[in-house]
Parts: C-alpha cells; sequence; structure tokens
C-alpha cells in the first residue's frame, strides 16, 4: 500500500517483533500506538514493518511485496497466519482450577499468582473467579473469613485479601 508519509506520525516505540512471540499481542500493542495518532490505515501500513526484526522483517520484506497489502486488516490477517506458530495458548478455567495455595505459601504471593492467571483467560465470569479463588485457598483464617462474612463475589474477596 503506497502512502506518503505523515509528518505528524511518530515511529511506533513497541517491542520489535522477531517472529518468536504471539503475533496477535504484537498486533494488539501496535494497534493502540497507531490509533492515537491516526485513523488511516494506510499509515498504519506504511509504519508497520518499523516494529519487525530478524526473521520477521526479512519475511515481511522477501514477501509481502509493495502494493500487494491493500488494507491494514489484510495485513493483520497476513501476519497472524504467518507467524500464527508463535500464538499464546489460550488458557481455561481448567487451567484457573489447578492454580492452588502452597503449604507455605502466603496469601499475598497466592493472589498475586492467581490474578496471573485469570489475566490469561478470556471471558472468565466473577461467580467462577471467586469459586476457584475460594477453592484453591489453604483452610486457614482468611478462608473461614471470607466464608463467614458471606463474601460472595471476587471483588470483595479481592478487598479482604
Amino acid at each position: 500500500m503506497n502512502t506518503p508519509r505523515r509528518d505528524k506520525v511518530k515511529v511506533p516505540t513497541i517491542e520489535t517483533f522477531d517472529g518468536t512471540t504471539d503475533p496477535e499481542e504484537h498486533m494488539a500493542a501496535y494497534a493502540a500506538q497507531m490509533s492515537v495518532q491516526t485513523g488511516c490505515g494506510a499509515t498504519w501500513c506504511r509504519y508497520f514493518p518499523t516494529t519487525l526484526k530478524g526473521l520477521a522483517l526479512i519475511w515481511f520484506n522477501k514477501h509481502v511485496a509493495k502494493g500487494s497489502i491493500k488494507s491494514y486488516n489484510e495485513l493483520e490477517r497476513v501476519f497472524i497466519s504467518q507467524f500464527a506458530a508463535g500464538r499464546r495458548h489460550q488458557n481455561t478455567r481448567v487451567n484457573l482450577m489447578a492454580v492452588r495455595q502452597g503449604d507455605t505459601e502466603t496469601l499475598r504471593n497466592y493472589v498475586k499468582r492467581f490474578n496471573e492467571e485469570v489475566l490469561k483467560i478470556h471471558n472468565l465470569k466473577d461467580e467462577t473467579k471467586f469459586t476457584t479463588l475460594l477453592a484453591g485457598l489453604q483452610p486457614d483464617d482468611f478462608k473461614f473469613e471470607l466464608i463467614k462474612s458471606g463474601v460472595s463475589n471476587f471483588e470483595e474477596a479481592m478487598e479482604k485479601a
């Protein structure tokens, strides 16, 4: 896609992509930076190669001929398809159920680990977060306090933690 350089657009400052990480994460980070500068898809396409390095940049220069991409959506589709092997495995509720507080693990560390897993799961319901958090806790004062005080959702549990 040929488009003149826009003077007001700054080269994105995201981590460069080398083909070994999640292409969807890279595209999301790129879109977040570009969307605050311009809505012009042609400009997005023009600046995209500046976020690539190594084999990803070689692939782009070798296989994406000038003028062959007609829109940013097409560029995104082709790019994600090419580097699909780097996609992050999508966790599920089953992964979250495996998160248990260790015998000597502090509540703070358990909650931190639990929340890191929660972030890896799309569209996770509050009740699922709450029940799996509760199930993974050691049978101690905090767990009994949550049950006794009638806490019934994840947000309330986090406030007490």
